[in-house]
């Protein structure tokens, strides 16, 4: 489908999921590199009263690492820290190199005392909040696609999960995992195949 038949899918499942509903959905969009994938979901999200929560997997090394990702945009003091110090895209490595201590606490020890399943849906702020994983095909060898699986999968029980791909780059083995588990975590594939540039 094009971007316009996208924006229209998404539009029926996001109006689908209402906030006190414990069901969340997990939406897939899958398509070639270089279609504008991503700049469709961060455009698309940019104009919803929604809160997105954005990371790519391309350059962590580890499940954690991108946990860690979700982790700085979503913690009380961790969000205010990243944005009013202008470190929106900061990683692990940035946020050690600026130094030791964060209120009193090792930014890295704060953060291993928390997981995903930690953090809530805020009923009171009236968001939902999405969490998008993008680049799984550009994922380190270091990570596992089954463990990059699960973790959306234990996102999926408190959000709703967008997953940005290219199915066709992945490896044997990756697309074999994938489609295995595929059916067991995501609700909604959506295939872009050309964006309008209107």
């Amino acid at each position: 489908m094009n971007s316009l038949e996208a924006t229209s899918a998404l539009n029926r499942i996001v109006s689908n999921c209402s906030i006190p509903s414990s069901n969340k959905s997990c939406v897939f969009i899958d398509g070639a590199w270089g279609i504008g994938k991503t700049h469709f979901v961060q455009n698309y999200f940019s104009k919803n009263k929604n809160e997105f929560i954005y990371t790519s997997v391309f350059g962590k090394n580890s499940v954690r690492d991108i946990e860690k990702s979700i982790l700085i945009h979503s913690l009380p003091g961790m969000k205010k820290f990243n944005e009013e110090n202008g470190f929106a895209k900061a990683t692990q490595k940035i946020l050690s190199d600026l130094g030791d201590k964060f209120l009193g606490v090792s930014i890295d020890s704060y953060l291993n005392s928390f997981s995903i399943d930690d953090i809530k849906l805020d009923m009171i702020s009236n968001k939902r909040k999405i969490i998008c994983f993008d680049d799984i095909e550009r994922k380190s060898d270091s990570i596992e696609m089954k463990s990059l699986l699960g973790l959306i999968e234990r996102t999926s029980k408190n959000f709703d999960v967008l997953i940005v791909g290219n199915t066709d780059e992945l490896d044997e083995k990756d697309i074999k995992t994938f489609n295995t588990y595929k059916e067991k975590i995501i609700d909604y594939v959506i295939k872009i195949d050309s964006i309008d540039k209107n």
